[in-house]
């Protein structure tokens, strides 16, 4: 008895010493580069009892043995370790190919991917930004997003992207997305990429209509970078970045000895005589390099051109002999691109976290001479403490300076670089390579783009933008929270022109000397109406304030999330503009230095003219999400917005939405597929919203200033105005519907799918009312009378593979298509004419990006039957594409008689009755994809990057495409291959030239040979390798004996190569003109070498 009661008693004492809880701690890192990871969350499995890991990765967690642990965080996968004898685990995760429990931020919160119902993607900040050699954010979403459209229409350093969602939203305005950094409006360009956390886009209205008045086209979200709390020491990051930059696909000249045959051709047709270029006369001008070219091509060491050797002036007239490498003399060569990026993370005590960063980016452009500086410095500090064991607070403090220097620009813009401006490329490679662009003489340029671009003085443009916010989460129980966001931004923008007059060799003009009167001669002065000072002040401060709440309850299997809240926004924006003419010193361009004229107001840049604008948006909004045991899925949104753009009476607007999700995946009768199938959703949304980027004032009538010249007749012009415009009073939002259905597949755990398709219908777009009489005299007044509809689809797969715990693979595809129908317009005679800016001949049915144009098939040979005088081609009637003294022969362009009435003519020149023509093409990009393909072994990290465009038309009336569409100026390499009797089979027809005026009739451009056609229709369609990187984290053994966490090199290169149609002449992203389309900024082409530090 006592035997047993021993036994017993030493078994409950046993028992109980296994069963009693110990202390065990650990460190958790990542298995792939040893880093401790912070906020893992460590629970013991089978209950509510756990703890998260501190700054460093530690943990410390009461836990009897027997019980298993669980390790989870975001990205990682979760292991579970059963707990035995040991005091010590340490843990390291693998990163997790699955994203099911991904965390997406959306409007006002977040939510987990598996469970949205909107048109939501969530962008992998890593794989999309990583260590490529980009400064411009938006240049990394290019290709990787589908319905993401990213267009750079030049490489030019300081110009932004346009970023657009789902294709044309409006014909007014701007149909850009809302693009909120932590929250606050921001200019994407000028974000640190480094800073950014997180990174999702709002697609549809479900999840956009939410952000209101200003996110009619969709929504992209950033968060920027936070301290994260727990006790911890503080952790330092460094990564810097050296590039080098080229530009590729660069227009290309012939040798003049192979170009000034081809001029000399198109002249003797034109008009009978042999053409000339500022006097030189092309025979005379042929020999004279000719002879240059087999005496001095070989010894010339500078740009100092010997008299009589290099030049020399016959008659008055300056002939140039020497021939230059255009491209080497007017671009850089390994242009430099700097980054560097310094940060700190830590904590502040156990209840307070804070971040910090700074980054300098520096950027060369591609100019050889005077050329472009641009430099970045980015400034953002975050702190987060918890004022109270319910309150927190975050705030934070972005700063960013940006700078651009470039030469003052002689060709427009009111001295800017700006867009739609002449500019330094349209000149320098208007000419052929003969003429001296950078050459000089006596130590003085010429009159030539090169000329102009040695003697500018440079301008100056500042950017300041400041930001300070401040956001309050009161946690009133578990289930509610109430959050307060006050942010205000401060931008400061002050661009100066620094122009001046300066001395050179004017070679348009005659030049009175001869070889020795030239030795002493005075170059002229040039510029004198440049001869100024001028400078704009722009800012600005945007104030924003969101108060919501948060509430969310579940009810058995019934689960519930409330959101209610209120959201303004009010913008003052101010500008001045002052110049003063003649500079006492070029180099001294201040203005109390020079002594002529005063302005404020008159610059031919009207972006640099006087200005105040004020606006204010405020909205109540609210959210309903429901799911019922995570099989069916809906949210209910509606906002109720006002803003100060239109008439008071039309200033408010309600935008309800709505989206369903049915997840199969969770039913019951899967449970037999769960072993492969990880998610399968069905998701179905319709929604509006209201777009308020109408214009300032579109509804109130205005009489501008006008100077009456034919009073008096013109002696004296007294003040007048013009007649007030005829606006509609009642001008209201314009109506964004969209609907979308999509399906969401994971198999495996490894390979994911996703389809959406979408409808949008803008209702009421601005457009012209009812026909006026011109004896009204004025223009109709635009209405809320317009409907554009878009209808797209995307597709997005991914393929994530852990093969080991050292070795991964992925691939990521992204694939979308759209296009744009006007459904409602007035113009019931449905006219043909080009849109531009000022006139928009839209009709119900016309596609965005139509080409009309006629069909050409072949060049006219000997054979052919022309007759006429040249107007009738095989019987056919040519004489309406026909101007000047051109008639068609052999080597000309064969039309096709599309009706068959004997005469190529446009019809009455309508969509119903359009004769020969027919559309040809659109230039809207379709089929947009993006390839990424990459992975880890062992330390080493490769990702390469596929982009392109699978369909696009342009019709380029350009002589850079097309051989003397205006006048015999030069010829490049593309266009080479011209008809002659022995080169019959040729691609550019019998050079003649002056073709650029519309003789056909609106709706084409060009005669004669170029008449809008398929024939040289070009083909915008490529393939680019974007990037292609590759790294290695250095051992993590070798890396702590230096102290440090990690230490990454790698080397990316950007625009590597590209797959496109042989005959373009430029880049097929390029979309940019300088005098004529094509002449423009280069594209660039960039490889770098970088270091990621962590200690």
């Amino acid at each position: 008895m006592k035997k047993l009661l021993f036994i017993s008693v030493l078994f409950l004492c046993i028992q109980a010493a296994f069963g009693q809880a110990k202390t065990v701690t650990g460190t958790v890192k990542s298995k792939t580069d040893g880093i401790p990871i912070p906020g893992v969350s460590v629970i013991i499995q089978g209950t509510n009892n756990g703890t998260t890991t501190d700054f460093d990765g530690n943990y410390s967690i009461s836990v009897a043995p027997g019980r298993t642990l669980s390790f989870s965080y975001m990205g990682y996968e979760t292991q579970s370790i059963k707990v035995e004898s040991q005091q010590k685990i340490n843990v390291g995760l693998i990163e997790s190919t699955s994203k099911l429990d991904e965390v997406v931020v959306v409007g006002f919160a977040s939510q987990k991917k598996t469970n949205l119902t909107g048109a939501v993607a969530n962008i992998d900040v890593a794989k999309t930004i990583g260590s490529r050699p980009l400064t411009d954010v938006s240049r990394a979403l290019q290709g990787t997003t589908p319905g993401v459209n990213i267009n750079f229409n030049s490489g030019n350093i300081n110009r932004a992207a346009k970023i657009n969602i789902r294709g044309a939203g409006t014909i007014n305005g701007s149909d850009d997305p809302l693009i909120l950094v932590d929250g606050v409006p921001t200019d994407l360009s000028l974000i640190n990429p480094n800073d950014i956390a997180t990174m999702s886009v709002l697609k549809d209205a479900a999840s956009a209509s939410i952000y209101g008045a200003r996110a009619a086209f969709g929504v992209v979200l950033i968060t920027t970078k936070s301290g994260k709390t727990g006790e911890g020491k503080v952790r330092f990051s460094y990564s810097a970045n050296t590039a080098f930059v080229n530009p590729i696909s660069t227009l290309k000249f012939l040798d003049p000895t192979e170009e000034i045959p081809g001029l000399i051709a198109a002249g003797t047709r034109t008009d009978g005589s042999t053409p000339e270029i500022f006097g030189q006369n092309y025979s005379i001008l042929l020999d004279g390099i000719k002879n240059w070219k087999q005496k001095y091509a070989n010894n010339r060491t500078s740009n100092e051109m010997v008299y009589g050797e290099d030049w020399e002036i016959k008659n008055g007239v300056p002939y140039f002999y020497r021939v230059w490498d255009a491209n080497k003399e007017l671009y850089a060569s390994n242009a430099l691109q700097t980054t560097h990026n310094v940060s700190a993370q830590g904590n502040l005590g156990d209840k307070s976290s804070f971040f910090a960063s700074f980054g300098l980016t520096n950027q060369d452009g591609m100019l050889r001479v005077n050329q472009e500086k641009r430099q970045r410095i980015n400034i953002n500090l975050g702190f987060t403490t918890k004022l109270a064991d319910w309150l927190t607070g975050d705030f934070k403090v972005m700063t960013i300076n940006s700078s651009y220097d470039q030469p003052f620009n002689y060709y427009g813009g009111s001295g800017t670089d700006d867009t739609g401006y002449g500019g330094y490329f349209g000149y320098a490679l208007r000419w052929g390579q003969y003429f001296p662009n950078f050459g000089t003489y006596r130590g003085y340029n010429f009159r030539t783009a090169g000329g102009y671009l040695s003697n500018a003085s440079r301008n100056e443009n500042n950017k300041r933008n400041t930001r300070l916010s401040a956001r309050f989460t009161a946690d009133i129980t578990k289930d509610l929270n109430l959050i307060t966001e006050v942010s205000s931004v401060n931008d400061y923008y002050n661009r100066k022109q620094n122009g001046g007059k300066f001395l050179a060799w004017d070679s348009w003009s005659a030049m009175p000397y001869d070889a020795t009167t030239i030795q002493t001669a005075t170059p002229a002065t040039l510029e004198t109406g440049n001869d100024f000072v001028g400078q704009s002040k722009q800012e600005s401060t945007t104030n924003v304030v969101n108060i919501y709440g948060n509430y969310k309850k579940q009810f058995d299997k019934h689960n519930f999330k409330f959101l209610a809240g209120f959201n303004s926004e009010w913008q003052n924006l101010s500008r001045n503009y002052a110049r003063r003419n003649t500079l006492l010193d070029k180099s001294k361009p201040e203005f109390n230095l020079a002594v002529g004229e005063q302005f404020v107001s008159g610059a031919a840049n009207t972006d640099l003219n006087p200005t105040v604008t004020e606006y204010s948006i405020a909205g109540f909004f609210g959210r309903v999400n429901y799911d019922y045991n995570g099989i069916y899925l809906v949210e209910l949104n509606a906002r109720y917005d006002g803003s100060s753009r239109f008439p008071t009476n039309e200033q408010w607007g309600f935008f309800p939405s709505a989206s369903v999700g049915y997840k199969i995946v969770n039913e019951k009768f899967m449970e037999g597929t769960r072993g492969w199938l990880n998610d399968l959703k069905l998701r179905g949304s319709i929604g509006s919203i209201g777009n308020q980027n109408v214009g300032n004032n579109a509804f109130l009538s205005i009489m501008t200033a006008k100077n009456p010249s034919w009073v008096n007749s013109g002696a004296t012009l007294p003040p007048s105005t013009n007649l007030p415009t005829n606006v509609d009073p009642a001008l209201t939002w314009e109506k964004v519907m969209t609907k979308d259905v999509g399906i969401d597949v994971k198999i495996f755990d490894m390979l994911g799918a996703s389809f959406d398709w979408y409808q949008r219908d803008t209702k009421g777009m601005l457009a012209p009312g009812i026909t006026l009489p011109g004896s009204f005299g004025q223009t109709s007044a635009q209405t809320n009378s317009g409907n554009m509809r878009t209808q797209g689809w995307e597709l997005s797969l991914n393929f994530n593979k852990n093969l080991s715990e050292t070795a991964s693979v992925f691939v990521d595809l992204a694939l979308s298509d759209s296009k744009s129908v006007i459904t409602k317009w007035n113009n019931t005679s449905k006219l043909l004419a080009l849109v531009t800016p000022d006139t928009k001949p839209y009709y119900d049915g016309y596609e965005i990006g139509q080409i009309w144009g006629l069909t050409s098939d072949r060049l006219l040979q000997a054979d052919d039957v022309i007759t006429n005088n040249g107007k009738t081609v095989n019987g056919v009637d040519y004489s309406k594409t026909m101007g000047g003294n051109f008639k068609y022969g052999a080597g000309d362009v064969h039309y096709v008689d599309i009706d068959g009435d004997g005469a190529i003519t446009r019809g009455a020149g309508t969509a119903d009755d359009h004769g020969d023509l027919k559309k040809i093409g659109n230039s809207t990009p379709r089929y947009r994809y993006g390839i990424t393909l990459g992975g880890k072994f062992r330390g080493f990290d490769i990702s390469t990057f596929f982009q392109g465009v699978g369909k696009r038309d342009y019709w380029a009336a350009s002589d850079a495409v097309l051989p003397f569409f205006r006048a015999p100026q030069q010829m490049y390499a593309n266009q080479a291959d011209y008809w002659t009797p022995e080169n019959t089979d040729a691609y550019f027809p019998n050079p003649y030239y002056g073709n650029e005026a519309n003789t056909f009739g609106s709706g084409t451009q060009g005669q004669n040979n170029f008449v809008t056609s398929t024939r040289y229709l070009l083909d915008m369609s490529y393939f680019r390798l974007k990037n292609f990187t590759i790294g290695y984290n250095l051992p993590v053994a070798l890396v702590k004996k230096a102290g440090l966490e990690k230490v990454r090199l790698y080397t990316s290169g950007e625009n590597i190569a590209t797959w496109a149609d042989k005959r373009l002449p430029v880049d097929p992203e390029i979309d940019e003109t300088e005098v004529f389309w094509g002449r423009a900024y280069p594209y660039t082409k960039t490889w770098s070498v970088g270091v990621d530090i962590s200690f």
